[in-house]
């Protein structure tokens, strides 16, 4: 009896102590969640960029000369001229490409077998033998009177004969920038993008003779590159070499890396590293998707990319509209894009980079060890206490190991993995323990207090994930939080396991009896069906790659987003919240198991908002406070509806 009481006490007090080490993590994660807050709440600078070539396009179509457009745009809240590095296509109406044979038989000293360029004598002619050349493109080069023509194998004398696959490749090959025109735009005040078309490259001397040419620009911004492979870096042997040799120049110069949104390129994240973390994310709309799209749901989607997603470079590109109004279209297009930026509170000019928030490894096994007490918790409250010693201890020598191996990244991933599949689940063992322990009868007061509970303890997981995963690689898209579907199924399959283990042995086995030697009907197909369709969506429908909304969701997102300024998640408030709350009014108990796997959905997706690092943390809490109120209303009208319709059938 004696022995019994000592070990009482000994758990109690254990269990005080894990406690102690959770809440304490907690406070860890909140101060570590400040910080990041007061550097977001500075991050407001924003470049707004339009497009050189459409407005090169603009004055020969409009007679507005050059210079007169980039002032008209600048007074419109323009700062930047993003340039790509120009191509066949982008100089075709400045030159000529003409076939050795063909200047042979004129009587030029000309090649048969190459192609020629035959540009006017001056900046462009310098500039293309420069590049090409640079690219080993060179073959022949001779002047005859005020031309010049430069010789090579790229195939320029009979696009018309290529291949869709032929034509792609040699649209990228680059051909340098026009230097003098991004200069006179330097000097109206502008800051300068640059999107450089690379290729194979294997010497770092190549490399410098090529950033040397951009040196006479002063106010370079952002460097970009015009390639899903960088620097060919897949075919590479070793990659991070040439990478290393880019970066070295981007360093020497100071120049920020930008990070175009839904755009991979292999290799970017490799050289933002290199770059010390430089980086900018950049947002943009294609053209072919611009065509389709109104000009409010443009603004719309430009204003939320630097609201929601930290998007600090905006490359706006015109709208194509035909005839002598399109200079005053576009410009009022930019016009009111920036004035929206204004009134959300964002500042017109240079974009800097993010502080990092550094996370030392102390803090981080720290954290570990707030995690794996809340394991321990979790265990010990399913019955598991020798599992929960065993998780505990062999969770922190892990932990320990991996930080001695400087294996920091990989092990804060782990933990807020883990994190995000274990407190919606802890939550409900709390929850259930409390309900079974009070007998608590159907009363909505009680039911709404449990969901608070869970809530709360949802919540608290997202808070540690904030601080573990608080760094500036993660805020800025380089690293991301990983096994998102991993979080989104495990939590709800635990519903299901925590019922069965609740089971009695002998009803289980009933359970299973009766569930094979039930007939398969046409009803049982139909709703494996259908659930298996629910849970397919469910999974396709998360991360920023999945399933496209409908029409109707998209209304009612855009209307949410209007109203609220941080648009609650249409799963939490419409399915998540309510069904947990009916959930909890009846009970759990086989009846109410889908509502409580429903229900899940709500706590796993506020976990999940908070996953989303490049999302200001202000936004998500936002987020998440609208879809508890609107989910919590719903909910409450889901109960009084039900109870009235059991009243009826009971008459």
């Amino acid at each position: 009896m004696e022995l019994n009481k000592n070990m009482g006490s000994i758990v109690s007090v254990t269990n005080k102590v894990l406690v102690a080490l959770v809440l304490l993590g907690l406070l860890l994660s909140g101060m570590l969640a400040g910080e990041r807050l007061a550097v977001e709440t500075r991050y407001k600078n924003i470049e707004v960029a339009i497009h050189y070539d459409a407005l090169i396009e603009e004055s020969r179509v409009s007679g507005i000369a050059y210079e007169e457009l980039l002032l008209q745009y600048q007074k419109r809240g323009a700062t930047s001229l993003f340039v790509k590095e120009s191509n066949l296509h982008s100089i075709a109406n400045q030159v000529r490409y003409v076939s050795g044979t063909h200047l042979f038989w004129e009587g030029l000293p000309a090649q048969k077998e190459w192609s020629y360029i035959e540009v006017p004598q001056g900046d462009l002619a310098t500039r293309l033998e420069y590049n090409l050349s640079l690219r080993d493109s060179v073959r022949d080069s001779f002047m005859h009177g005020s031309m010049v023509y430069i010789g090579t194998e790229l195939p320029l004398s009979y696009l018309y004969a290529l291949n869709a696959a032929q034509m792609q490749a040699l649209s990228g090959v680059g051909m340098g920038f026009p230097i003098e025109d991004l200069k006179k735009a330097e000097d109206m005040g502008y800051y300068v993008q640059l999107q450089i078309k690379d290729w194979v490259v294997e010497d770092q001397a190549i490399l410098s003779r090529y950033f040397s040419q951009l040196d006479s620009l002063h106010q370079v911004s952002l460097v970009m590159f015009d390639s899903p492979d960088l620097f060919s870096t897949s075919k590479q042997n070793e990659p991070q070499v040439v990478l290393s040799y880019v970066a070295e120049e981007l360093n020497k110069r100071n120049w920020s890396l930008g990070q175009i949104e839904f755009y991979e390129q292999k290799g970017i994240q490799t050289l933002a590293r290199l770059v010390e973390e430089r980086g900018v994310r950049v947002h943009t709309i294609a053209q072919d998707e611009l065509s389709t799209m109104s000009v409010t749901a443009a603004q719309e989607r430009f204003w939320l990319a630097a609201k929601d997603r930290n998007m600090r470079s905006l490359f706006i590109r015109p709208y194509q509209v035909s005839g002598a109004d399109a200079p005053a279209f576009n410009l009022n297009y930019v016009g009111s894009i920036s004035q929206g930026l204004t009134e959300r509170g964002f500042t017109l000019g240079q974009s800097a980079t993010l502080p990092n928030l550094y996370v030392s490894p102390s803090f981080t096994l720290l954290l570990s060890l707030s995690v794996l007490a809340a394991a321990s918790l979790w265990l010990q409250g399913l019955g598991f206490h020798l599992l929960s010693w065993v998780v505990l201890v062999l969770g922190l020598l892990g932990s320990a190991l991996l930080l001695l191996l400087d294996q920091v990244l990989l092990l804060q991933k782990m933990l807020a993995l883990g994190t995000a599949c274990l407190f919606p689940l802890w939550a409900l063992v709390h929850v259930c323990a409390k309900q079974e322990q009070h007998d608590a009868k159907k009363n909505w007061w009680i039911s709404l207090q449990a969901f608070l509970l869970m809530t709360l303890f949802s919540l608290a997981g997202a808070l540690l994930i904030v601080g573990l995963l608080r760094e500036r690689a993660f805020m800025i898209g380089l690293e991301l939080f990983s096994g998102v579907k991993l979080a989104h199924v495990v939590p709800l399959a635990g519903v299901v396991l925590f019922y069965l283990y609740h089971q009695k042995w002998e009803e289980l086995k009933l359970l299973w009896r009766s569930f094979l030697d039930r007939p398969l009907t046409m009803r049982i197909v139909m709703l494996t069906g259908i659930a298996v369709v629910i849970l397919g969506i469910y999974l396709l429908r998360t991360g920023n790659a999945g399933m496209v909304p409908s029409s109707w969701e998209m209304l009612l997102r855009n209307t949410l987003e209007h109203w609220t300024s941080a648009r609650p998640r249409t799963k939490e408030f419409l399915i998540g919240h309510p069904m947990l709350l009916l959930g909890l009014y009846y009970g759990f108990q086989a009846r109410t198991l889908p509502l409580f796997v429903l229900g899940m959905i709500g706590q796993v997706s506020i976990i999940n908002t908070f996953t989303h690092l490049h999302t200001p943390i202000l936004i998500s809490v936002m987020r998440v406070g609208y879809g508890l109120l609107l989910g919590i209303m719903i909910g409450l009208l889901m109960i009084w509806f039900s109870q009235l319709m059991l009243k009826r059938w009971k008459r």
